[in-house]
């Protein structure tokens, strides 16, 4: 898999040529809200299928990205379901919450891990911390831009759990874990994915 900051150097570069989008009413009025997001989320897909056939499909490689529509009329609110092709997670299947607000993609969606995983970037409680889904401006001072799409997410998710980063974490005893005793987090992290206990928490099965 590419790394994940050339990716998103070549995301921005195809989302800031990519036409702006502008939905006209019956009336002739312009409407540049909701329609407008759901034409945006059209071509992030478009990408993400895209990134599959290039990345997934011709290495012979695992299914990196699912995504399920509890209501198959709004895209704006789904599941994507990541699988790592290797890493420390590899064998799992995590489940993510996207939420996409009315003002994307100047505003990130939000996120949340609907399952209970042992991760020094991800709370049991589903809290993620990731750069990407906070605007600079933020109280995390994120990167995210206009630019960026869902793309970028998924790409980004999957990257913590390819490379989990213990210097940015919101699981503080999960990344003293990782950076001390690498060996023991792995296997802590085999525990949890089996849906063992791990210093006191019981997790979720997430293996496949």
């Amino acid at each position: 898999m590419l790394k994940f900051i050339e990716l998103r150097t070549k995301s921005e570069r195809e989302n800031a040529a990519a036409p702006g989008v502008t939905a006209v009413t019956a009336g002739g009025k312009t409407n540049n809200r909701v329609p407008a997001v759901k034409l945006r989320l059209q071509h992030d897909f478009k990408d993400i299928a895209k990134y599959e056939d290039e990345e997934r499909t011709a290495k012979g490689l695992p299914q990196f990205f699912q995504f399920e529509y509890p209501d198959p009329s709004d895209p704006m609110h789904f599941y994507l379901i990541l699988e790592p092709p290797g890493g420390m997670y590899l064998g799992g299947l995590f489940k993510f919450k996207i939420d996409v607000p009315d003002e994307y993609p100047d505003l990130p969606p939000a996120v949340k891990c609907t399952q209970k995983i042992y991760h020094p970037n991800i709370l049991p409680e589903g809290n993620v911390c990731l750069n990407i889904l906070d605007k600079p401006d933020s109280a995390r001072h994120g990167s995210w831009t206009s630019v960026m799409g869902m793309k970028m997410v998924a790409l980004g998710l999957m990257h913590l759990f390819l490379e989990p980063n213990p210097d940015d974490p919101l699981n503080a005893e999960a990344a003293v874990d990782l950076r001390v005793n690498p060996e023991g987090f792995k296997r802590d992290v085999r525990t949890a994915m089996q849906g063992g206990s791990v210093k006191g928490i019981k997790y979720e099965r997430v293996l496949r």
